[in-house]
């Protein structure tokens, strides 16, 4: 068996619901597929459905309001709670109603993932837990799922 070193110079998109920088997020297989994949050489890039400004905004959130004074804390949590409309049990809508808009959500995220696939134009997609973003996908790519 040899021991040589394997590398690549490949264009990787790599797909994900959230923000795969992040080593918690789905057990950290996105992160270490990207860790791996650029160790190897590869340029991978992720791709997901989110604004990049959200998912900064979400990454650094926590810090931020870690270094507010705790009554301030509090205060932004009684606002929030109040501001967020109650969802409504599962028994009270419509399950067909409910599938059309789990659908909906798949193909408007799923369209705005291959859009920004065919602007980068990478030489292959990866992605792990990522079925609702190929919902809707329609591009002549490998897919490494």
């Amino acid at each position: 068996m040899s021991n040589k070193k394997v590398t690549t110079n490949l264009s990787i998109a790599l797909l994900a619901n959230s923000d795969p920088s992040n080593p918690a997020y789905l057990s950290g297989m996105p992160y270490s597929m990207m860790q791996i994949l650029r160790s190897k050489g590869a340029h991978v890039y992720s791709i997901s459905p989110e604004p990049a400004v959200l998912r900064i905004l979400r990454r650094y959130k926590l810090r931020i309001l870690n270094m507010l004074p705790k009554k301030l804390r509090m205060y932004l949590k009684v606002i929030k709670s109040r501001l967020t409309p109650s969802k409504k049990s599962s028994k009270q809508q419509d399950p067909e109603l409910e599938k059309q808009q789990l659908l909906n959500t798949a193909r408007k995220n799923s369209e705005r993932v291959a859009q920004l696939v065919r602007h980068k134009k990478p030489d292959v997609v990866f992605g792990c837990c990522i079925s609702s973003l190929l919902y809707a996908f329609e591009l002549d790519i490998p897919i490494v799922y």
